[in-house]
């Protein structure tokens, strides 16, 4: 489970769950808007940080949980241990494991 924290507050105020293993990588994009994470369940996943379950902070309403994962991508059995986008959030290079 990725989670967000306002570092001022010290609030959770993002959740974003689907992972199914350890997550050993995670990349936002350059304008913030995306969030891409890759580990041990072999895939990598693009999320939509605005979309993201937002938690309620002391004094407000909830908010409606929206699924944020805009996309995932299955590799062959091989865990993800680093990933970056490009400067123009075209691509998204991965760092992985091959025995």
């Amino acid at each position: 489970m990725i989670k967000l924290w306002d570092l001022g507050s010290g609030n959770l105020i993002k959740t974003m769950a689907g992972h199914e293993a350890t997550i050993s990588s995670l990349e936002f994009s350059r304008n913030g808007e995306l969030l891409v994470s890759g580990g041990d369940d072999d895939s990598v996943r693009v999320w939509s940080v605005k979309d993201a379950e937002t938690r309620p902070t002391a004094g407000s309403a909830p908010q409606r949980k929206t699924d944020s994962c805009l996309k995932t991508f299955q590799t062959k059995r091989t865990p993800i241990y680093s990933l970056s986008f490009t400067n123009r959030n075209i691509l998204v290079a991965l760092g992985v494991f091959e025995k």
